[in-house]
């Protein structure tokens, strides 16, 4: 018996059938295990991205559709305004006396477009060929406009235009702006 325990003590920890098999056991348990996390983390992140991805897409449908609504209710509103004889009288005689009446009369119409479509932008502006602004409901000292590229894009071509984001000049906020011409019906030509 004492040269069997003998025996058993030459072998080393490492080398222990014991410690042999327990090592791959843990291998054969862990592997699979890694192997599975991995794939599910995979698996699970992919489709978190692709779910943020689909609901993304879906609000960004939503709000293009409320943007288009709006900006049609403006150009509506702006094309109202520009072919009011109102708003072309004023234009033909602002610099005549008894204009401030016109203008004032003009200045409450554009203030009642911004009320009706109450979509946050409190400010339409009534301008001349040179660019320079006559009306503004946000009551902020009048500028010229004519180096902006809506401005010279809409006078090119005598039709609406649509701005890239631009930085006000008056406010300094960022905007986008809608510019409808104004056309004498009598002459054909546009006048603001």
């Amino acid at each position: 018996n004492v040269s069997s325990k003998n025996a058993s003590s030459n072998i080393s920890f490492k080398d222990s059938i014991k410690t042999k098999l327990v090592s791959i056991l843990l291998a054969v348990a862990a592997v699979p295990l890694t192997i599975a996390v991995i794939v599910s983390y995979q698996t699970s992140t992919t489709k978190a991205k692709n779910d943020a991805l689909n609901l993304l897409t879906s609000d960004a449908k939503v709000v293009e559709g409320k943007f288009a609504t709006i900006v049609q209710q403006n150009v509506i509103a702006l094309q109202t305004c520009a072919s009011a004889q109102s708003t072309i009288d004023y234009l033909k005689t602002f610099n005549q006396s008894g204009a401030d009446k016109k203008r004032e009369l003009i200045l409450a119409q554009m203030d009642a477009i911004n009320t009706n479509i109450n979509d946050g932008n409190t400010n339409c502006i009534l301008s001349i060929s040179t660019g320079d602004q006559l009306i503004r409901t946000d009551r902020k000292d009048s500028t010229n406009i004519a180096d902006r590229a809506y401005f010279q894009e809409c006078w090119a071509n005598k039709a609406i235009a649509v701005s890239e984001i631009v930085i006000s000049k008056a406010a300094g906020n960022r905007i986008v702006i809608i510019i409808v011409p104004v056309i004498d019906p009598s002459s054909g030509e546009m006048i603001g």
